[in-house]
């Protein structure tokens, strides 16, 4: 028999901790504290008296009573990012496990997943139909934009100055989906929340729709056509046919794609099954790993991760704040040069990465690394799939990325 949480917190019947006489029996540790049902009528409440005054629900209004509510602001300064969407949800809920004990973070993502639920059938979001209708003063600027792409179009033959075209418009027809999206926002049109929010679509899909279709990729991952028109407009027959065939490409590269990941994953997981966490604290390795420290986004990935500024120099603990070290060379302590006999050292791995991972010393650490990015492998190779539908991405060459990263 199945028990949902929603039948422990609702349900006044279920008795706790008795000898059973017909009725669930739940122990006092599954029961939700006090304070859960509270902060769950009041958070309801506070909603339902917003919207009866200006009958709408207004995001930092939302946001306020997560914080007031939810997180208990009294108790701890974690703010909510804005927008409420996916991947801010993600940062809050990362930022509670860091503050709240294990039962009481619990019970708060238990709550922030129930009003979640809540907020989006208590008014759900649809659209208008103005939002499929590209208003005027936008349709004049797109008008400018395809006359000014033509004339430096030429008649086509120059391939330098066609290159120039394309990327120009491209990016001028981006800018002015982004200018819609703005305006959807500001009106609140309802297709924007969609977008926001991450449960559908994004601001190239309101492009495609309402703006310009924009590059049409042939086989050979060469651009057959910039399509200028939206989804809305309707597409000319060769418009369709190079799009069409755009659709195919896309197919075949993700079936033929998705096929290399799952044989290096396999091939990972095989070799690295017997690699264990070291019960020596620190190998003690003199050998570093020369890396040179590209962008933000490079040094975020190193973060607690042990360094030092030069080869002989002590160690520290990478700061992913330290901003200093972007376009730099460091030195890192790595598992490919950690010295110790019975697997790898947390000081060469990264002491606290053992922590989020709850290893102790003498279990397995390989499964649980080649886990860890197996995932973000496959999705590599799908968007290696759509390298030439933006001129922005390139081709996946991790070997290429290793060797820029360490040269």
């Amino acid at each position: 028999m199945s028990i949902l949480l929603s039948d422990i917190i609702n349900k006044d019947e279920i008795q706790i901790d008795s000898t059973y006489n017909d009725k669930i029996v739940i122990p006092k540790s599954f029961m939700p504290p006090d304070w859960y049902l509270k902060a769950k009528t009041d958070f309801k409440n506070e909603v339902k008296k917003s919207f009866k005054s200006n009958h709408k629900l207004i995001s930092t209004e939302i946001r306020k009573l997560i914080e007031d509510i939810i997180l208990d602001k009294k108790r701890t300064d974690i703010k909510p990012h804005y927008p409420l969407h996916s991947k801010n949800i993600k940062k809050l809920i990362n930022e509670m496990f860091k503050v709240f004990s294990n039962d009481e973070f619990l019970w708060r993502y238990a709550l922030l997943y129930e009003m979640s639920f809540f907020l989006s059938t208590f008014k759900p979001s649809s659209f208008q139909p103005e939002a499929l209708v590209l208003p005027k003063e936008f349709k004049i600027k797109r008008d400018i934009i395809k006359h000014k792409y033509l004339k430096m179009l030429g008649d086509g033959k120059d391939k330098a100055k066609k290159d120039r075209a394309i990327v120009w418009v491209n990016k001028e027809m981006d800018k002015l989906a982004n200018e819609v999206i703005d305006y959807f926002r500001e009106n609140n049109i309802k297709i924007a929340d969609f977008v926001d929010s991450g449960a559908k679509g994004s601001v190239g899909d309101i492009r495609k729709l309402l703006v310009s279709v924009g590059l049409s990729i042939n086989a050979k991952n060469e651009i057959n056509d910039v399509i200028l028109d939206s989804h809305i407009d309707g597409l000319s027959p060769t418009q369709f046919f190079n799009y069409s065939s755009q659709g195919i490409v896309s197919q075949y590269s993700k079936s033929h794609m998705t096929a290399i990941p799952g044989y290096i994953v396999r091939k990972l997981y095989t070799s690295m099954e017997n690699i264990k966490l070291s019960k020596m604290p620190d190998c003690g390795s003199k050998k570093l790993f020369e890396f040179k420290v590209k962008d933000e986004k490079m040094l975020n990935k190193l973060k607690w991760r042990y360094y030092s500024n030069t080869p002989n120099s002590s160690l520290e603990k990478l700061d992913p704040e330290d901003k200093s070290l972007i376009g730099k060379t460091i030195y890192l302590r790595s598992p490919l040069y950690c010295q110790a006999r019975d697997g790898i050292c947390p000081t060469c791995f990264g002491p606290d990465f053992i922590k989020i991972l709850n290893i102790h010393p003498g279990e397995n650490l390989g499964l649980k690394i080649v886990g860890s990015f197996s995932e973000s492998l496959v999705n590599n190779a799908l968007k290696a799939a759509h390298k030439g539908l933006d001129l922005d991405l390139d081709i996946i060459d991790l070997r290429k990325d290793i060797y820029e990263y360490s040269s």
